[in-house]
């Protein structure tokens, strides 16, 4: 059996923790240490979680595929930051405005456009400092909430050669690219249904404030 190390951390302070393989059987356990030292295999593994700090004053570079449109990339940048009075407040480069918020538990973060006939949000987990993705849900007086479209982000102001490649550009276990919208021209896979269950919290949060 093994026994894992669970942790959690900043992206500035991550650590390692070894993934120790012990033996369980008699004749393991009768074995020189110089076998048992044979027998152990470590696995480091880093536990990353992001704090509302490091998201706050951040920028990003957007690109967007709206599903009534799914031939154009629609490409802005989004600054989170917060306004005098401590709100989070979304800055668009195509002068839009709306609000932002990050679930530190869940690592879920969400940003919205507002206009005076709706909202749009675009919302999804973060597993990543220097990208992310996830669906853009939106609704309006003339309709329901649904999902609108797909996005991508890349966080700016960074060195490029820490922030590396993004994960839609790496290939998987099957030697294929994951499609990307951010610097390509496709579209962006389907997110899960978790996602979609935190954007409807994100939703009901934002109807009723």
């Amino acid at each position: 059996s093994c026994n894992t190390v669970n942790s959690v951390s900043s992206l500035e302070s991550k650590l390692p923790f070894p993934h120790l393989s012990a033996a369980t059987t008699s004749e393991d356990f009768s074995s020189t240490s110089e076998d048992d030292d044979d027998d152990e295999e470590y696995e480091y593994v880093e536990y990353d979680m992001l704090t509302e700090t490091e998201v706050m004053g951040s920028e990003w570079l957007v690109g967007t595929v709206m599903d009534s449109n799914p031939n154009k990339i629609q490409e802005t940048w989004v600054r989170l930051a917060t306004d005098r009075d401590g709100k989070n407040v979304a800055i668009w480069g195509d002068n839009s405005q709306g609000t932002w918020n990050f679930d530190v538990a869940n690592q879920f973060l969400s940003f919205s456009k507002e206009r005076f006939w709706g909202k749009d949000i675009w919302a999804g987990v973060v597993d990543d400092y220097y990208y992310t993705q996830g669906t853009v849900r939106g609704w309006n007086f003339f309709s329901a909430a649904a999902v609108l479209g797909q996005w991508q982000a890349k966080r700016l102001g960074v060195d490029p050669d820490e922030a590396g490649v993004a994960p839609w550009f790496q290939e998987d276990d099957e030697d294929t690219e994951t499609p990307g919208i951010v610097n390509d021209g496709q579209p962006v896979n389907n997110q899960s249904s978790k996602e979609e269950e935190m954007e409807a919290s994100t939703e009901d949060s934002s109807s009723k404030a």
